[in-house]
């Protein structure tokens, strides 16, 4: 068993499994997810074995969100573009809906 396998399935799969996972996986108790940190090399793995434990917890009744923070970061970088370059409008023309 890998360190990333054993990671996975001796320390974060069975706090996972309990009825509240939370005050175990962070110092925030209101916040219900778990960062798992890996090494690049690893993803590929990773993703299989994440699979694989997400299974198991589905089969156990437990509901599981998988969350991209390369999409999340994408998103917010996309948001924070449009506020900071709104489109122009042609002088002598206003926004649809002004009077």
């Amino acid at each position: 068993m890998s360190d990333l396998e054993h990671r996975l399935r001796q320390t974060l799969e069975p706090v996972l499994d309990l009825p509240d996972p939370r005050p175990r996986i962070s110092a925030y108790h209101d916040m219900p997810y778990a960062l798992f940190r890996y090494d690049p090399e690893e993803e590929f793995d990773l993703r299989k074995q994440v699979t694989m434990l997400e299974t198991r917890l589905s089969q156990k009744g437990k509901r599981v969100k998988r969350i991209s923070l390369a999409e999340c970061l994408d998103e917010a970088m996309r948001v924070g573009q449009a506020k900071a370059h709104p489109p122009r409008r042609p002088p002598g023309t206003t926004a649809p809906g002004a009077t």
